[in-house]
């Protein structure tokens, strides 16, 4: 994204860069003769965020946990918090050079450095839209009234909005935001209908879909008909293959999608995996189109799980209309 303004372009500058850190070679991974060969994953990661987040605090980052604050995104409990810092204490040095490896080191010190640029920027900037973004990456709570504030500005947010959504360091937890900026981004641009983000709403999901859809998929149904077309397009392309179906998987929670999803599955009927998610978007067909879907499953041997599928919108089908004519005969 491109910005005319020289605050923009230092924000954007911030957002995109990788954070490449130039200095001495840091220690390799501990060998099996180490004292520590043996940490768990779990200790590894909450001392690399104590020291991202934290400033090397265990009191502060217990404090967050214990509040239950946005900057708490590990699975990790309480107890085990405690019981590293009592390990600290014992020491009676810090524990993180002697557990991190230099791949954490290296991490940890981009992660700061990205806090340090952003606080710098929010510092020495006089543009409020860059202050206010600033504030969205960096906020551990009163997270509404942050937004409420960037929404403000209306359009002109939305550049800003797309390059957080691009950064692969903001969808890190170890960075500014904990992971949630990109989430909460897309929120807004679907509040937004901000039509120049759903390619890259869509490049969001297809990065982590399980991570994402939960915001993503109701911001792309704000943003409407666009959106539609996008994924439709997306869904129908060749060659085949897993933007295929996370594309049909978005689309499946707009409306009047049921005979798109009818002529997808007819020209996709040798997809099993795909085949069953545009089966599924065939449950609201209009009743102009359900006796040639019964005619459709019949003519094609489908995988059990399929058949499922087709049985139970067909079973609903029936059992609805049978209803429906109960309703209409009954007289009062």
């Amino acid at each position: 994204m491109q910005y005319n303004d020289e605050h923009y372009a230092i924000l954007h500058a911030i957002l995109s860069s990788s954070y490449e850190i130039e200095g001495e070679a840091l220690p390799d991974e501990p060998g099996e003769d180490h004292p520590y060969y043996l940490v768990s994953e779990e200790d590894r990661g909450a001392l690399s965020h104590r020291d991202a987040h934290f400033g090397g605090s265990f009191p502060l980052m217990i404090e967050a946990y214990k509040k239950g604050r946005p900057s708490a995104v590990l699975d990790i409990s309480l107890r085990r918090l405690q019981a590293l810092e009592n390990e600290e204490k014992k020491l009676g040095k810090d524990i993180a050079p002697i557990i991190l490896s230099g791949a954490d080191a290296e991490a940890i010190a981009r992660a700061k450095k990205m806090y340090s640029e952003l606080r710098t920027t929010y510092e020495t900037t006089a543009d409020p839209l860059v202050k206010a973004v600033c504030d969205f990456i960096l906020a551990d709570d009163n997270f509404e009234a942050i937004e409420k504030t960037l929404l403000a500005f209306g359009k002109k947010a939305i550049p800003a909005l797309i390059d957080t959504i691009a950064s692969p360091l903001l969808r890190d937890p170890l960075y500014p935001g904990y992971g949630l900026v990109p989430a909460r981004a897309a929120r807004l641009l679907g509040t937004l209908e901000a039509q120049e983000a759903i390619a890259p709403l869509f490049e969001l999901l297809s990065v982590d879909e399980s991570s994402f859809e939960e915001a993503v998929v109701p911001a792309l149904r704000a943003i409407g008909p666009q959106a539609k077309e996008f994924l439709s397009k997306r869904v129908a392309s060749m060659p085949r293959s897993r933007v295929n179906e996370i594309a049909a998987s978005a689309l499946l929670s707009f409306n009047g999608v049921a005979p798109f999803f009818f002529e997808m599955a007819k020209k996709f009927s040798d997809a099993e995996t795909f085949t069953e998610l545009l089966i599924l978007g065939c449950e609201k067909l209009p009743k102009s189109y359900r006796a040639e879907f019964k005619k459709f499953a019949k003519a094609h041997s489908f995988p059990k799980e399929i058949e499922n599928t087709i049985h139970f919108i067909i079973n609903n089908w029936d059992k609805n209309a049978r209803s429906a004519s109960i309703k209409k005969n009954v007289r009062y």
